[in-house]
């Protein structure tokens, strides 16, 4: 374990002094700021009819952006972080935002895949609102994430969360063409669909490979929104228990896009059947 430990960080202390910049920029981002806002409608609903306050499972900064935007609808507070010393720092300021706080060490597909940290702390779920933030692709040294969201929905399941929100953010990378072509691949022929806009392709991809996977561990999606700006994408889902009753398609629909422009945003609305695009743009 401890071999494992120092391997990892060394790889993150070789990129550690080139992200702190980015982190800084990435956390106060306008348009991450817009986004976290409209995810407020959801989670505010989530709130009212738990009629108390959420579990948040995520990797905030040291600053807690995303915890304190959404703190009025928060009950407790799991972080987890890689870098040792924004985890020190966490351990600090965590306690003082007013509502329990539990701090992880680890990587967080590490934390989730094992439910547990570098420290052997276990993960305690279930979690009513869930934001994978990374700064890379969701293709990560032959790492597939997509395998962490799949992870963590049967840990949902098996702890009897019914309703509960997952977001999760990544950079699209040139190098990882194959990757995202070969999640397409994976995509039935009669719900292939083929956008003109590549982002939106590989975003497709994405959402229809993790509706499946959320589907295989027993949920059903209410809601799905998409955020698209410079080289990330943004996705949030309102999942619900699937009943027996449910249709197991993993079609998508009613599938909401939020795509940044050079002067003013682009609103689409899709719904994708039988393979056709339907929709209209604003």
């Amino acid at each position: 374990m401890t071999s494992e430990i120092n391997n990892k960080d060394s790889r993150v202390e070789e990129i550690y002094q080139s992200m702190r910049i980015r982190m800084i920029q990435f956390d106060t981002n306008p348009w991450l700021n817009d986004v976290r806002t409209r995810m407020l409608v959801w989670i505010q609903e989530l709130a009212n009819q738990r009629g108390k306050g959420l579990h948040y499972l995520g990797m905030p900064s040291v600053m807690f952006y995303d915890v304190k935007d959404w703190l009025t609808y928060l009950g407790e507070v799991s972080s987890v972080e890689l870098m040792t010393d924004i985890y020190t720092k966490q351990a600090i300021s965590g306690p003082k935002l007013g509502i329990p706080y539990n701090g992880y060490l680890g990587d967080i597909d590490y934390v989730i895949h094992n439910a547990k940290d570098y420290n052997e702390r276990k993960l305690e779920g279930p979690f009513d609102l869930v934001f994978l933030d990374y700064w890379e692709d969701i293709f990560y040294q032959k790492v597939n994430r997509l395998h962490t969201a799949s992870s963590l929905a049967a840990q949902q399941y098996l702890c009897g969360q019914k309703e509960w929100i997952f977001a999760l953010s990544h950079r699209v990378e040139e190098k990882n063409e194959d990757a995202y072509f070969a999640l397409t691949s994976q995509i039935n022929e009669t719900e292939r669909v083929q956008f003109d806009d590549s982002q939106l392709q590989h975003a497709y991809s994405v959402i229809w490979n993790m509706k499946k996977a959320f589907v295989e561990k027993g949920y059903r999606s209410a809601g799905i929104e998409l955020y698209m700006y410079a080289q990330r994408l943004h996705y949030v889902f309102k999942l619900e228990h699937m009943l027996q009753s449910d249709p197991v398609n993993p079609l998508m629909s009613d599938l909401r896009v939020w795509k940044e422009g050079n002067e003013q945003e682009l609103f689409v609305e899709l719904d994708i059947s039988k393979g056709e695009l339907h929709g209209k743009s604003n």
